[in-house]
């Protein structure tokens, strides 16, 4: 079986909840959604890689061996980033970044 490259984050930086990215215009919307999160929830940058992945349906356990990481170090960032989001499941994740761009779409149609 053929590995595939998990995504990738495309912030090299954590940016504080007060500084705002610019978010290109074509942009695919779970990745700007994605983006806002990773900054509101100042998560780092390796929270923000399995964050990513593991709301895409990866398992704690693939993820420990494509970074080569143990399992129990993926599922402290899991841990982490749940704390900081305010989160509990993977299914409250998701909700989380759709409610981020939900509010990514109402933001640029105000602008527009």
């Amino acid at each position: 079986m053929e590995a595939v490259e998990p995504n990738k984050v495309t912030s090299d930086t954590t940016l504080t909840s007060e500084e705002n990215a610019p978010i290109a215009p074509d942009a695919d919307p779970w990745d700007e959604a994605f983006d806002m999160l990773v900054q509101r929830y100042a998560l780092s940058n390796r929270e923000a890689q399995i964050v990513r992945e593991f709301a895409a349906g990866r398992s704690a356990r693939y993820l420990a061996e494509w970074y080569m990481l143990s399992e129990h170090t993926v599922k402290t960032h899991l841990r982490r980033a749940y704390t900081k989001i305010g989160v509990h499941s993977r299914q409250e994740l998701i909700d989380a970044i759709e409610e981020m761009r939900a509010e990514s779409f109402k933001n640029a149609k105000e602008k527009a």
